[in-house]
């Protein structure tokens, strides 16, 4: 019933022969969701499926059992020793209670959603940071070319000015020597490079 009333939204991978049973998979944001039925909770430590689980939320960044409770509310004991029994190993999932079918879908898609926001974000600082690397290879290449100033000066300048822009905008040799290592004659020659 629930890999039958799933499939209306998603392809479901079955992992066992139980119609009762599902697994969701959003490869993207590497999420899975195991789906199944409250009655069907394991109920004791020792049953193989809950290491099933584990091992099977290991391979995703994250992932959730979700339960769905269809009306069942006699059985909800059963889902706090199914996440105590869980959380003996250590990749364990995430327990989820849903009412049915489609709360459990709609629950999926949200969490999809905000996982995938944050893979953006990451994806957006990881190329901020390689610009940012690029720009200072750059300014460390064109202070390399400041007559007098040797390799290790310019690193000296880079790091204690903060960016080749502030470098570029500092019109006193006083702020450069004040900010950096760099005696008065250096740092007079940075300053005349870029402000003549």
């Amino acid at each position: 019933m629930i890999r039958s009333e799933l499939s209306k939204y998603y392809k479901i991978r079955a992992t066992t022969k139980k119609e009762e049973k599902a697994d969701v998979i959003f490869p993207k944001t590497k999420l899975a969701f195991m789906i199944t039925n409250i009655k069907d909770v394991p109920k004791s430590e020792h049953d193989g499926s809950i290491k099933d689980m584990a091992e099977f939320s290991a391979s995703f960044q994250r992932s959730f059992v979700m339960v769905i409770s269809s009306g069942q509310d006699h059985l909800l004991q059963n889902i706090s020793q199914f996440q105590i029994n869980l959380q003996q190993f250590n990749n364990y999932p995430e327990v989820l209670l849903c009412v049915d079918a489609v709360s459990c879908v709609s629950c999926m898609v949200e969490l999809s959603k905000v996982d995938e926001r944050s893979h953006i974000t990451e994806a957006k600082e990881q190329e901020q940071l390689a610009l940012l690397s690029s720009v200072d290879y750059i300014g460390t290449s064109v202070l390399k070319t400041i007559p007098g100033l040797s390799d290790h000066h310019a690193d000296v300048l880079l790091q204690g000015m903060g960016s080749i822009s502030n470098i570029i905008v500092t019109n006193c040799a006083n702020k450069i020597r004040d900010k950096t290592s760099l005696d008065l004659k250096t740092a007079t020659s940075v300053k005349n490079f870029f402000h003549q």
